[in-house]
């Protein structure tokens, strides 16, 4: 994809929309992103699977919309596909902020904004999960989240493993099987999560207000561990930062939460040597591989 068949694509699609300029925006794994007319947000899903889930966020983040204290892409434009443009992709007025965990990141009233985050995650985290099933939401119960994970490895120990320097595949195991082999790891409810929630990313923020102005990229909500979910607050932002979310969260905390949420964190380069071998982006391959060093 690029920006002038986007455009194409646009226009053709919603032909009462004058599209006067389009840039491309910060592209993630999921989507080619641009933003149109400086004030809109338009997402092309470039593989059948992501399309997938772009139909589970039109179904769910309308009524997730109204249970959130802040806000969320609202599709004003859907584009399903038809004989001349075959691709499905959306668009939404642009959110405005920038990303909340941009380096530096040093807040001058961090309690307000841990708050302020902590509340949003409980509220998300309330959303009632039989609701975002019937919506389409994957996942389940804490058992199927470890079958889940189980699979992970066992595609990891088949595909990745033997890609892996001899002296490093001991201590990718050990990572792998200290979390999968305490059943401590899986007693949890489940929760639908953003599974996926980067603060320099997708947390929004306005730096001068200190003030959570959205939340974005929804492609990979999912019912499982709600520890993901402070992963990347973790992260992006410190253990201390976090633990003053924590402090704001109003759902139980169980005594392996925040062990859950650091492993979690181990696992980005696994998840990128992954995503380069399925995606033939060897980049990708490379960069986990090299991060695997750090581990």
């Amino acid at each position: 994809m690029d920006i002038e068949k986007c455009k194409l694509a646009i226009e053709r699609s919603f032909p009462d929309f004058k599209v006067e300029s389009v840039s491309p925006c910060q592209q993630g794994w999921d989507s080619f992103v641009v933003e149109v007319n400086g004030h809109y947000i338009f997402r092309f899903p470039p593989r059948e699977e992501v399309t997938e889930r772009l139909v589970i966020e039109i179904r769910i983040l309308p009524e997730l919309a109204k249970h959130l204290p802040v806000r969320i892409p609202q599709f004003e434009f859907v584009w399903h596909g038809d004989e001349h443009q075959p691709q499905m992709f959306v668009g939404y007025p642009k959110i405005p902020g920038e990303e909340m965990g941009k380096p530096p990141f040093s807040p001058r009233n961090p309690d307000k904004l841990a708050g302020q985050l902590g509340g949003i995650l409980t509220e998300l985290h309330s959303f009632p999960v039989g609701r975002a099933t019937e919506l389409g939401v994957k996942g389940g119960t804490s058992k199927d989240w470890e079958e889940r994970w189980h699979q992970h490895y066992k595609w990891q120990k088949e595909n990745v493993f033997p890609q892996v320097a001899e002296n490093l595949v001991g201590k990718c195991a050990e990572i792998w099987e200290w979390f999968l082999l305490d059943a401590r790891h899986f007693d949890f409810e489940a929760r639908l999560v953003h599974h996926d929630l980067s603060c320099d990313d997708h947390i929004l923020w306005n730096p001068e207000t200190e003030e959570i102005t959205g939340i974005i990229d929804w492609g990979d909500i999912r019912i499982g561990d709600p520890a993901l979910d402070f992963t990347g607050i973790m992260y992006d932002c410190g253990i201390e930062f976090t633990e003053k979310v924590l402090a704001a969260y109003e759902l139980p905390v169980d005594e392996t939460f925040m062990e859950r949420a650091d492993w979690y964190g181990k696992l980005l380069a696994f998840h990128e040597i992954e995503y380069g071998m399925l995606g033939n982006k060897p980049w990708y391959v490379t960069r986990g591989m090299e991060r695997l060093k750090e581990l």
